[in-house]
């Protein structure tokens, strides 16, 4: 009996009763606002009502005008303040009505102390959990793009050399003598640094701590923090080679130029 004086949607009295082949009750203008939501199904039993939609020629035939009537004698206060235009609100008449039909209190009650703040703080916890595994997958998908891009850029630089010389070997004596121009020779060579991400943050927190007698912000040191252990987790998830800095290799090669 509930289903048939209540609507599950909106939670109040069925106003414009509508059944759907499914011989589910709701209001009309809720089932009508739900269907859209909801890919033109059922919102209790997920029945595909599309179809059934489409071949109705009016709106108002989804109406159910006998349990219209029977509601409207029921409530009628209700159905006066739904056809004005007003809040509806049911008298002590129709509130016993309803109780005896469903069974429940719909009486207001009042939150005890602290309900509604423990509750908030319920919902708090609930989200920051959802915010760490949503930073999480973005922190994946960061770490995939840059792993790919260091891929494309390694293959871009594998393709600016020329072929090597022993691939000529496998042509016919005949092809020998006649000179192959690659495509990559007629266009000129771009000298591009072999460098890794782990590069760029290193030297860019090496150049950060040499400016920072010159008043660098602390915004700028974050940043150069966070891109320097983002480089670090794509390292170690992929396992990339750590690669020395520029800077470090040119004192190296000082030092043995040294030691010669």
């Amino acid at each position: 009996m509930t289903d048939q004086v209540t609507c599950v949607i909106c939670l109040g009295i069925l106003y414009r009763p509508a059944v759907l082949p499914c011989k589910h009750v709701f209001c009309q203008e809720c089932i009508l606002s739900a269907v859209e939501k909801t890919a033109y199904q059922c919102p209790i039993c997920r029945c595909r009502i599309s179809n059934w939609l489409r071949k109705l020629k009016d709106q108002e035939s989804l109406v159910n005008e006998d349990h219209e009537n029977q509601l409207r004698e029921m409530f009628p206060r209700y159905y006066h303040s739904k056809e004005v235009g007003l809040s509806p609100v049911l008298s002590k008449s129709e509130q016993r009505c309803l109780k005896d039909l469903t069974n429940t209190d719909h009486f207001e009650t009042s939150a005890s102390q602290g309900e509604v703040f423990s509750e908030y703080l319920k919902e708090v916890e609930k989200f920051r959990k959802l915010k760490v595994l949503e930073d999480q997958k973005n922190e994946e998908a960061s770490l995939a793009l840059a792993f790919q891009l260091l891929e494309e850029d390694r293959l871009s630089l594998s393709a600016d050399r020329p072929f090597p010389d022993s691939s000529r070997q496998t042509l016919p004596s005949s092809c020998l003598s006649t000179r192959i121009v690659s495509p990559s020779q007629n266009r000129p060579t771009i000298s591009r640094p072999n460098r890794t991400l782990l590069d760029y943050s290193i030297d860019s927190h090496r150049l950060s701590s040499k400016c920072e007698s010159a008043g660098s912000s602390s915004s700028a040191q974050g940043q150069i923090a966070r891109d320097e252990a983002f480089a670090r987790k794509l390292q170690a998830k992929y396992s990339l080679p750590l690669r020395t800095p520029p800077t470090t290799r040119s004192k190296h090669r000082v030092l043995r130029s040294r030691r010669r």
